[in-house]
């Protein structure tokens, strides 16, 4: 029963509370060139942030297939996999930890294919805004 509420439930319920509390925020632009620079970049880049913004930018960066955004294979990793889908990324399963060369293999893939690449530069261990080395 758990497993089924975490991956059938549970992401649907995250995906409605995202949209409820980011919808109620109210957003400034400071940096306007900024944003038409990123929203026209042409060929591979890999975007990187911490674990504490991700909610957010989830929402910002909705219903972008052409971002490709690196989950942990792990059963947390499964709730985010599947809210992510719910938003509209494509997801790539991989860690430094498991499945490190399968899901390099596939990022790299992407990168050659002109894509584009989200990755959290924290790392699922942490420490909390540190990058890590597999980013």
């Amino acid at each position: 029963m758990k497993k089924f509420l975490f991956n059938h439930v549970f992401p649907y319920l995250l995906y409605g509370v995202l949209y409820l509390l980011c919808g109620l925020i109210r957003e400034v632009n400071k940096n306007p060139a900024g944003e038409r620079y990123f929203n026209t970049l042409n060929g591979p880049y890999i975007l990187t942030l911490w674990h504490g913004r991700i909610f957010y930018l989830f929402y910002y960066f909705r219903n972008r297939p052409d971002l490709n955004l690196l989950v942990s294979p792990s059963e947390d990793g499964d709730l985010l996999a599947k809210t992510a889908q719910l938003i509209g990324y494509t997801v790539v399963r991989g860690s430094t930890y498991k499945n490190p060369i399968s899901s390099t293999r596939k990022l790299i893939r992407i990168l050659r294919d002109k894509g584009h690449i989200i990755v959290v530069a924290d790392g699922s261990r942490g420490p909390w805004c540190k990058a890590q080395s597999g980013t």
